[in-house]
């Protein structure tokens, strides 16, 4: 039976794949985890079989669309983390980066907060957490190397698995920043930073050219009225 392990090398059968991709991640965004291959049929405005006949078991189209997605982070991920920047810089941008594009894609925001615990991932679909241990794999070796340069509190292990529930929580509730990416960043910075390494980076202060005007304008003693 076709599945997602072997791709479909007829023109007109990677079409039908991306159409039953796509419904996936639309009926992903309705049901959650829940979806059914009926759902997604009936979102691709195609047959049963033909789903079957394309990606196989709902299990195997579940773990379709979340490598795909788990791919996407990775490659973006990857360039943040080998930046040449200090390790606390890329830290935030690398926390940044994965609230703020989860939260821009509905179907990623349903199968972040369908995690349960961050050690095992997706544990109906994936029971062997074979995926999160991919993505675990894939961020243990970074966070190594920076804690050559920015020591952590704890293990490397249990600062992933916290940054991980802390990404979490700012999908659940998103707090007053709304779209505010430099806030976001700003708070990252300030709470998150400190809670796991050992000697945080201080944050420069906010100034602004006219608040720093107004600062020097209110200390400019003024002469008396005679």
């Amino acid at each position: 039976m076709p599945n997602s392990d072997r791709p479909n090398t007829n023109k007109r059968g990677r079409a039908t794949d991306e159409r039953i991709r796509a419904a996936a991640r639309e009926v992903l965004v309705a049901r959650g985890l829940d979806l059914t291959i009926e759902d997604v049929a009936e979102a691709a405005g195609i047959s049963r079989m033909t789903v079957h006949r394309h990606v196989g078991t709902r299990q195997a189209l579940l773990m379709d669309v979340i490598v795909e997605a788990t791919d996407r982070f990775a490659e973006h991920l990857a360039a943040i983390f080998d930046a040449d920047e200090p390790f606390a810089d890329r830290l935030v941008e690398a926390f940044v980066y994965v609230v703020t594009a989860t939260r821009s894609a509905p179907d990623q925001q349903a199968m972040a907060l369908a995690i349960a615990d961050p050690s095992t991932g997706w544990g109906g679909i994936d029971p062997e957490g074979r995926i999160m241990g991919e993505v675990l794999d894939f961020l243990r070796p970074r966070l190594v190397l920076g804690a050559t340069e920015a020591p952590f509190r704890c293990g490397v292990d249990e600062t992933l698995a916290w940054l991980l529930r802390q990404a979490q929580i700012y999908l659940l509730v998103p707090g007053p920043l709304g779209d505010d990416i430099d806030g976001l960043r700003r708070e990252v910075r300030s709470f998150v930073l400190p809670a796991v390494l050992v000697d945080p980076p201080r944050a420069a202060p906010k100034r602004s050219g006219s608040r720093a005007s107004t600062t020097r304008a209110a200390r400019r003693p003024t002469r008396p009225k005679t």
